[in-house]
């Protein structure tokens, strides 16, 4: 688990690469070396995460669900930008546990992050949705985080139909976030609103009648 220094120096090193936009500087002072060398691939950069958390407030939501939170990133990116509340649902134990301590360096309260299961999560809990696709690694083992936990085809079949499940659940209006997600995961009666970011970020409005 990493343990780098917890102090105030630190907290204005990583607040001033979150203000600049720069990533990488960002992701040195706060995550341990092998997390920020998959950074690219399987972590919200800071100007999408801004956007993002921006798009799912901009309703007066302020529970917003992290599905598949890593290491945390948009969480706290999300929490440094807007009023919200963010959760984030992580089912690798070390990666919730680095999510956790980040949370605490920069002395963000406004953020929970549970090590769970996502098919253990209720969304009627929440009001906001943010899905960075975690399950795709199932299919594309290649690029898979670690060797901590099976991945299969049918593990991604699961939970894509879970989450799909609740996402149809949801209240009329409700909203969802996907960034570089196939338009599969939602259900037929969302519509695209919004997007950004050459169409890999997109913000749903579920249209469903009362």
């Amino acid at each position: 688990m990493y343990n780098g220094p917890q102090n105030e120096n630190l907290r204005k090193h990583i607040l001033s690469n979150y203000h600049s936009e720069n990533d990488k500087a960002f992701d040195e002072f706060l995550y341990p070396k092998y997390m920020q060398d998959i950074s690219d691939i399987h972590w919200t950069p800071i100007v999408v995460a801004k956007k993002a958390s921006e798009l799912l407030t901009a309703n007066g939501a302020n529970q917003i669900l992290d599905i598949g939170a890593g290491i945390g990133k948009f969480c706290i990116v999300g929490a440094l930008h807007t009023d919200a509340i963010f959760y984030g649902i992580e089912l690798r134990k070390d990666l919730y546990e680095i999510a956790e301590q980040s949370a605490r360096i920069l002395h963000l309260n406004q953020i929970r992050f549970s090590h769970l299961n996502i098919t253990e999560v209720n969304f009627s809990h929440f009001d906001a949705y943010y899905f960075f696709n975690p399950f795709l690694e199932n299919l594309h083992p290649i690029n898979r985080i670690d060797n901590h936990l099976p991945l299969t085809a049918s593990l991604f079949e699961e939970y894509t139909h879970y989450t799909k499940e609740q996402f149809a659940s949801l209240p009329t209006n409700s909203r969802v976030v996907t960034y570089c997600t196939d338009s599969e995961i939602m259900p037929s009666d969302y519509v695209k609103a919004e997007s950004y970011f050459n169409n890999r970020l997109c913000l749903w409005l579920h249209q469903k009648s009362s």
